[in-house]
């Protein structure tokens, strides 16, 4: 049977405070109305920080599940220029590990963003297909 899952993505853009994250997760509902897990998104306003985490996982003991949504602005893990990249995989890492302590479901993220100039394209997509691989496997020690 298909599992239905609600992203908070209209909270964090809606500028809502990550408050009201918590709220709407753990807002009484009637079973037939209720998702069967929630994906936080861990971006900007909303980061997966620890005091954040520690909310969440006391929603774990009401029997709700997470997916969580990595971190998407200023992230690139396609980026050709080391530096940057090697920075945008510590952002993900950090997000993969709070989402190991939620216990979630799945983590979800996307690959990184090609660069404008044709020239720097194989090399993008070879530092992506890295990058991706260095994922998985960071995500594996869980």
């Amino acid at each position: 049977m298909p599992r239905t899952g609600l992203s908070t993505l209209y909270l964090a853009v809606g500028g809502q405070d990550f408050s009201e994250v918590l709220e709407t997760v753990s807002e009484e509902r009637e079973p037939s109305e209720r998702p069967d897990l929630w994906e936080i998104v861990d971006n900007a306003d909303h980061s997966l920080i620890s005091t954040r985490v520690k909310s969440l996982k006391e929603l774990l003991y009401q029997g709700i599940e997470f997916n969580v949504h990595s971190p998407y602005r200023a992230v690139n893990i396609a980026a050709v220029d080391k530096a940057q990249r090697m920075h945008s995989l510590a952002i993900l890492k950090r997000s993969i590990d709070a989402a190991a302590e939620l216990e979630v479901k799945g983590w979800v993220f996307h690959p990184g963003s090609h660069p404008p100039d044709p020239d720097d394209l194989r090399l993008a997509s070879s530092a992506n297909e890295e990058s991706v691989a260095a994922l998985y496997d960071y995500s594996e020690s869980y």
